[in-house]
């Protein structure tokens, strides 16, 4: 499966900071089976707990990220990729991640902006700026950010072609246009370095390290 490189770009960036992925690890929404990335958080830490209000998903907690039913300061490690978008309330699953986040504990936070929706269309909900983010995170306790850009031009395009093909005309066709586009990828990488001085306004979405 050919995967988006707003894909590729956070499966790089968690790999970048898999040194911080240590003690006790919650991953909110996450899966232990059926990954959409290449990245496993479970090759690096064997005490790692999945929260996921999809039962289907066999999570260790079966609960929505608003209201997590764990006590304060419990986790040394909090991971959030691409969920935010599906929470009509942010701030409030930001509050429940500070309040079970140990001091100094690590939270890593994913979001889309310029992306497409996506096939669970009916819980995508929300896509978020830069200066939203800071704020966001400034307001339930996170002074410590570092905030990634996930691409730029080049991402941009290809990953809405990218789905664009998924529902385009027979099987054939799709068939086809997505193998063009596979091959094509590195010009698309290419094209991402190439307008590297555009990505903050023109860009995929971002990753974000906090610190508690």
């Amino acid at each position: 499966m050919m995967h988006s490189l707003r894909r590729d770009s956070l499966d790089r960036l968690l790999e970048a900071n898999r040194e911080l992925f240590k003690g006790k690890i919650l991953d909110l929404g996450g899966k232990k089976e059926g990954k959409r990335g290449n990245f496993d958080i479970s090759k690096y830490s064997k005490d790692v707990t999945y929260l996921n209000i999809d039962i289907s998903s066999n999570p260790d907690i079966h609960s929505s990220a608003d209201k997590i039913p764990v006590e304060d300061f419990y986790y040394d490690c909090v991971i959030a990729t691409e969920l935010l978008e599906y929470i009509s309330d942010p701030k409030k699953v930001m509050g429940e991640i500070h309040r079970v986040t140990k001091k100094n504990g690590r939270v890593f936070i994913s979001v889309p902006l310029l992306h497409p929706i996506h096939g669970d269309f009916e819980f995508d909900r929300l896509r978020f700026t830069e200066g939203y983010l800071v704020n966001l995170f400034k307001e339930v306790g996170f002074a410590d950010q570092e905030i990634h850009i996930m691409g730029s031009v080049g991402s941009v395009i290809f990953d809405i072609l990218k789905v664009s093909f998924g529902y385009a005309g027979s099987s054939r066709f799709r068939g086809l246009a997505s193998y063009l586009l596979f091959l094509f990828k590195p010009f698309f990488s290419l094209l991402d370095r190439m307008t590297k001085n555009h990505k903050s306004f023109i860009n995929t979405g971002y990753f974000v390290v906090l610190k508690k």
